[in-house]
């Protein structure tokens, strides 16, 4: 129990916030600073392996073809209009765990959510609802940070 619970009560309640999307209202639990700094680091950090399975998955069509206009394969990537196919799939893989991190903080109505997984969220989800909300929820728990980047 922390000092502030012992002085007011429980008081998790206010570490609870709500917002609507499509009609649907969801609650989210505002993270502690530590929580942010923990999922930052879970996002941040992708095994080496999951990168090359990754890798291999969105580079075969490259391989079987011969020479292609605009690519340029090295010895560890594939190079697609000056980008590293290798460095997308990190990306790639990054942008899942941040979805799966910020759906985690969703109270949900019945059962645990601590088991879900990208897949859980992709078969339920359309890529392009899944971004509305980690950006509903995003503004729920910075609110008006994303209109401060915009001034930086």
């Amino acid at each position: 129990m922390t000092k502030l619970n012992q002085l007011f009560g429980d008081i998790t309640d206010l570490r609870i916030k709500s917002f609507e999307l499509g009609g649907h209202k969801f609650k989210v639990r505002i993270p502690l600073t530590k929580e942010m700094e923990d999922m930052a680091k879970r996002i941040d950090d992708v095994p080496e392996e999951e990168i090359e399975q990754r890798f291999q998955k969105m580079t075969t069509g490259f391989r079987e073809s011969d020479k292609i206009e605009g690519i340029e394969f090295t010895d560890n990537d594939v190079v697609v209009s000056g980008r590293s196919t290798r460095e997308i799939a990190k990306q790639a893989i990054q942008v899942e765990k941040r979805v799966v991190e910020y759906f985690k903080l969703l109270i949900p109505a019945d059962g645990d959510i601590n088991d879900l997984t990208y897949q859980d969220i992709d078969e339920a989800f359309p890529f392009s609802v899944q971004l509305e909300l980690i950006s509903a929820i995003s503004e729920v728990i910075q609110p008006g940070y994303k209109e401060q980047r915009k001034n930086s």
